[in-house]
């Protein structure tokens, strides 16, 4: 399930931007993607696990979409 994510993360944000992902940088808050890619994602992720996330609990206050967040959904 790990790779699954990891592979559609990859193939949604490119290369360098999945580069600067693993980086841990926070794509959202740097404008180098949008929300509705942050929604896709999620969505992906509920499907894969067959599961409701709770955004608030996985990115925390400020919404920080970021390698370090998104490893508490595996």
């Amino acid at each position: 399930m790990k790779k699954k994510i990891l592979d559609f993360i990859k193939k949604k944000l490119g290369k360098k931007k999945f580069t600067l992902f693993l980086n841990n940088k926070n794509l959202l808050k740097n404008g180098m993607i949008d929300s509705m890619d942050v929604a896709e994602i999620i969505f992906f992720v509920e499907k894969i696990k067959k599961k409701k996330i709770n955004i608030n609990k996985v990115f925390g206050k400020y919404f920080e979409f970021n390698f370090k967040n998104i490893q508490k959904l595996f």
